[in-house]
């Protein structure tokens, strides 16, 4: 058992035995109490100290600071709410308007494409009969070329068929070496010639041909109808046309003249 509760002798200072009084006295007082139980003296008060009511404000100033803080740092319901809405109506602006810009641009493209698309229908819609025209005009082009070129050809064999005529009429030897080449063809097959000539270059005719083929038996027939510088020759078994005539259709034929392009 612990002995804290035992008053040490020295602590009781002066005592006196107690007996029991008479009832109904007044309590004995004892003439003097122990030290130790005698009320503390008071202290003195201490003088308060410079700067400590400004510490204390400054402390009652950083609570009211920590306490706003602690206060602002957890946001009320509606707080939250008006966070939220705030944010939804911020996130709903921004998509929209990327929404509208996108459906613009997308539709200034389908536009585009349409427009072009319209264009170029339209352009082969009016192209088409410009075409048309421009086929038929290269056609009609074409044709007035060959046309041109054959009234052109013409009239070209026409001036050579007149200085030809001339020539052929005033020189004898054109006939004579047409008649050469034509008889040397037929000299080993025939002995009888017929020929026919106009009569200003018949005489001319016999003395060349007698000349040039005495083994033949001639027989000359003068026909005026004939233009100078031809001739016919018949034989059994052939006939040669030399009239300038027949000679001049060949060569317009050759050339690709049509009859309705001779004079």
């Amino acid at each position: 058992m612990s002995n804290n509760n035992v008053i040490p002798a020295e602590s009781l200072g002066q005592w006196r035995s107690w007996t029991m009084g008479e009832l109904g006295s007044a309590a004995a007082v004892p003439e003097t109490a122990p030290p130790e139980l005698a009320a503390p003296a008071p202290q003195p008060e201490e003088p308060p100290v410079e700067g400590a009511s400004l510490i204390m404000a400054e402390d009652e100033q950083d609570t009211a600071s920590l306490d706003a803080v602690a206060t602002a740092a957890y946001p009320t319901a509606a707080e939250l709410e008006a966070i939220h809405q705030e944010a939804w109506q911020t996130g709903y602006d921004a998509g929209l308007q990327a929404g509208m810009q996108a459906g613009e641009e997308r539709g200034r493209a389908e536009g585009a494409e349409r427009a072009l698309l319209e264009a170029q229908q339209q352009f082969q819609q009016y192209w088409q009969p410009l075409s048309t025209l421009q086929q038929s005009f290269e056609q009609e082009l074409s044709l007035l070329g060959a046309q041109l070129s054959q009234e052109v050809l013409a009239l070209a064999v026409s001036f050579a068929e007149k200085m030809i005529g001339e020539v052929v009429r005033h020189d004898p030897a054109v006939l004579r070496s047409l008649l050469t080449e034509a008889l040397d063809s037929l000299a080993d097959s025939v002995a009888q010639v017929k020929v026919q000539a106009h009569p200003d270059e018949l005489a001319t005719l016999q003395a060349f041909l007698g000349e040039q083929y005495p083994q033949w038996r001639m027989q000359w027939q003068a026909d005026a109808t004939l233009t100078r510088g031809g001739c016919r020759i018949e034989t059994p078994s052939a006939s040669i046309d030399l009239t300038l005539e027949s000679r001049l259709q060949l060569l317009r034929k050759g050339l690709g003249l049509t009859d309705e392009h001779a004079d």
